[in-house]
């Protein structure tokens, strides 16, 4: 069975979330801008797209605007915003689609969340983490 692709948003840093993602049972792809990230969406189909905001300085609704855009059933997941400002926090919240998650993707609880959003294929990388 094949994985599910995820969009990985961040900076260059970001190789360690995309070996925990491949490591969760899906195929990363990591782009380090949001031009870059609309490309890769208007070429390519996700199972979520997930910012990671540490590695990142993005402006998360602006991402979250851009993926609704192009594809409004596509999941959102933001991690990491617990530096944002609670009106963002809010915002995010506010919009479909959109998960906030206080995590990295080591953490169980963003598991969690890629797991209830899309199905992760069985084997021995999936159960990794």
């Amino acid at each position: 069975m094949g994985r599910y692709t995820v969009l990985l948003v961040g900076a260059q840093e970001s190789e360690a979330q995309a070996d925990d993602l491949f490591h969760m049972g899906f195929e990363p792809l990591v782009r380090t801008s949001i031009e870059d990230a609309v490309k890769a969406l208007r070429r390519e189909r996700f199972a979520a797209v997930l910012l990671d905001r540490r590695h990142a300085s993005l402006d998360p609704v602006e991402l979250v605007l851009n993926v609704r855009d192009l594809d409004a059933s596509v999941p959102v997941v933001v991690t990491d915003v617990s530096a944002q400002a609670d009106e963002t926090r809010r915002v995010l919240r506010d919009l479909p689609g959109t998960h906030v998650v206080e995590s990295s993707p080591r953490h169980g609880r963003l598991r969690g969340v890629l797991d209830e959003l899309v199905r992760v294929p069985e084997g021995p990388d999936a159960s990794a983490l």
